[in-house]
């Protein structure tokens, strides 16, 4: 009998084996890795290049590989985890990083749109920027914990979770990348109108930035209108834990579509590493350093409202420009 159960236990393994290599997850492992090393040589050039490594070329970068190392590990072992009380929190906090990537992108096309005053938007531009991937992050908590407590207190015996939680998950994620799609679309249209009077920025190109524009528009306005389906009782979800040649090619397709694209998109976007060092902070002479006390009285209050006139000054110099 004890030698029965060995070659019992040995060949599920073997069957195991075999269909997650013949399954989805082993090629999105393959595909994904090949990104991650993609992004990973990226890295290596800002890196040499002596690029600033507070630019947002760089923070793309570490999110995309943050997020691709996130797909990674649930990919090496998808039964662990789609099985698990942690396999919510894996998976939505890749969805959290694919988010913090492309409202970065928002933040980015903003720059170009303000910049004649982005010194009086960026700060308010920052706020909403994490504010915004705050909130994310922690619903995304909230509802990882929720999946992780009905995991040890079954709603039902058919269902560890309750149907609501799913479609809360659901919703909250469809809503998420909508309003996301809504502001990469209004700024995407905004940066290609600027761009194509006044040729700022010469790179990325017009093209690039539209095309990217629009394929982020495409793809993750598809994905919510797929979650929101999925949200009616007529429409079967899609199971990740579901064998057969119909689910794996659904998964697969899926996958790539929203987000393996995405990301290609990304990295071509700022492959092309700008000619610049990092900054070094240096000292000023002696003969040019000033003082509040060593100012007149009359001129305290202007060096106090620096930032206010600064940004005035740049408001009139753009209205005279444009005179």
């Amino acid at each position: 009998w004890v030698e029965m159960g060995e070659e019992s236990s040995g060949s599920e393994e073997a069957n195991a084996a075999r269909s997650y290599f013949l399954g989805p997850y082993f090629y999105l492992l393959l595909v994904y890795g090949a990104l991650a090393s993609a992004i990973l040589f990226q890295i290596t050039r800002i890196v040499l290049a002596r690029h600033d490594l507070r630019s947002l070329q760089h923070v793309f970068t570490e999110l995309c590989l943050g997020w691709t190392v996130l797909r990674i590990a649930f990919f090496i072992y998808p039964d662990f985890w789609l099985q698990s009380c942690a396999g919510e929190a894996i998976f939505g906090y890749g969805m959290c990083f694919q988010f913090a990537t492309f409202s970065l992108l928002v933040y980015y096309f903003a720059k170009l749109v303000h910049y004649e005053r982005w010194l009086c938007w960026r700060t308010p531009a920052l706020i909403a920027y994490f504010a915004a991937n705050a909130v994310v992050l922690l619903v995304e908590t909230v509802i990882a914990s929720l999946f992780a407590y009905y995991t040890f207190n079954p709603a039902s015996a058919e269902d560890d979770e309750p149907n609501w939680l799913v479609q809360l998950d659901t919703a909250f994620f469809a809503v998420v990348f909508l309003v996301l799609v809504a502001f990469v679309a209004s700024y995407g249209v905004a940066v290609r109108r600027i761009q194509l009077h006044s040729g700022f920025p010469p790179y990325p190109t017009p093209t690039m930035m539209s095309t990217v524009a629009v394929v982020v528009f495409v793809i993750f306005t598809s994905r919510s209108v797929w979650n929101i389906i999925q949200m009616f009782p007529q429409v079967s979800s899609l199971d990740l834990s579901t064998t057969g040649w119909q689910q794996a090619l659904a998964i697969f397709t899926i996958f790539i579509l929203w987000e393996v694209i995405p990301i290609i998109f990304v990295l071509l976007l700022f492959w092309r590493i700008p000619k610049s060092v990092r900054p070094v902070l240096q000292e000023p002479p002696q003969s040019l350093s000033l003082t509040v006390n060593s100012l007149p009285a009359a001129t305290t209050p202007l060096l106090l409202q620096g930032t206010s006139l600064h940004c005035l000054y740049t408001e009139s110099s753009a209205r005279a420009g444009r005179e």
